[in-house]
């Protein structure tokens, strides 16, 4: 109960430097400002049936190749072809 007292009364950067200096191994949990605000974000646009649409993109690249992203595909667009390939009958 102490120890969880004294965490919660501190931010994260100084519950990390208490730690450090106690040479107590711990690590960052990320929040979603966290992931935003990453150096190696990059956004890709991207189609959707209301319109453009501007997301992360993958995490990782193959030198000098950028890959073609597709538009996201409309409910239920290509579900007939995927339910006849895969045995389902259409509804």
């Amino acid at each position: 109960a102490w120890c969880a007292a004294q965490i919660v009364s501190l931010d994260r950067e100084a519950n990390i430097a208490r730690l450090s200096a106690a040479r107590i191994a711990c690590g960052r949990l990320s929040d979603l400002d966290d992931l935003l605000s990453h150096p190696q974000n990059r956004l890709i646009t991207v189609e959707t049936a209301a319109g453009p649409v501007d997301m992360l993109a993958p995490g990782s690249m193959v030198r000098g190749a950028e890959p073609e992203y597709g538009k996201v595909p409309a409910k239920d667009e290509g579900g007939a072809a995927v339910r006849a390939t895969y045995g389902r009958a259409a509804r």
